[in-house]
């Protein structure tokens, strides 16, 4: 059975979504990001992977250990790793009142990490539960990046994303115990990445994952080993052609 030449593909989908509402340009944006990653898999061709680290341990946590697993599997798989350990960066989280003005100036230290965003095949975030949520220094990083006008847009027919269609995956740590974290506070991190973060930016079902680690605290070394065999095998997983 023969593919569909994608740029075929994408013709045909664009004049579809200008019958829909959309603009050619929208449109355009909307399905080219869905069928980059198709491509690459298709084509097998090697991914530029993003993945941003938000704990403060520089080097004696388990988040560390992790993030290390996670860029040397990427790293025997071919891909091009781009990482930031936000932490040792020392990034400023805080969002000025002129970057939220529509059409304001991008600060000089924030347009290179914007441009890795949209250049990335894929990404990879890895934290602690803090709250429920990320840390304030890796929310601010979402805030100042993955900005409205920028990485997405609204249109007639809701939002457009030129990240739509990629991959990623969120390794997250915490010491509640999974039953509660469900049953009591609803799973606050699985909604904030898949459905919040990046369901609204057109990354969802098979192209993201999210693998919660716990009780960090009551584990054994046994245990992490087994968790960071785990971290291998899902990067390979969300990763792998």
């Amino acid at each position: 059975m023969y593919a569909i030449c994608p740029t075929i593909r994408v013709g045909l989908q664009i004049d579809k979504g200008v019958k829909k509402g959309y603009s050619v340009v929208e449109y355009e944006v909307l399905i080219r990001g869905r069928y980059r990653s198709w491509c690459a898999t298709f084509k097998g061709e090697k991914m530029k992977i993003l993945v941003v680290l938000g704990h403060p341990n520089p080097s004696q946590s388990f988040n560390r250990s992790v993030c290390e697993t996670v860029m040397q599997t990427l790293g025997m798989m071919g891909h091009e790793v781009i990482f930031h350990d936000l932490y040792a960066e020392h990034f400023d989280p805080l969002m000025t009142y002129d970057e939220t003005v529509k059409n304001g100036p991008i600060p000089e230290a924030i347009q290179p990490y914007i441009d890795e965003a949209l250049s990335a095949d894929g990404y990879v975030f890895i934290h602690p539960n803090w709250w429920g949520g990320p840390p304030a220094i890796l929310r601010g990083y979402i805030d100042r990046v993955y900005r409205s006008g920028i990485v997405y847009s609204f249109g007639p027919n809701g939002v457009i994303s030129r990240v739509v269609g990629r991959r990623a995956m969120v390794i997250t740590t915490s010491n509640t115990p999974r039953d509660i974290e469900v049953s009591i506070y609803n799973d606050p991190l699985e909604n904030f990445w898949k459905t919040v973060f990046f369901g609204m930016l057109g990354i969802d079902g098979d192209h993201f994952r999210h693998r919660n680690f716990e009780s960090v605290i009551m584990s054994t070394h046994e245990q992490r080993v087994r968790w960071l065999e785990q971290t291998q095998q899902l990067t390979e997983k969300v990763f792998g052609s």
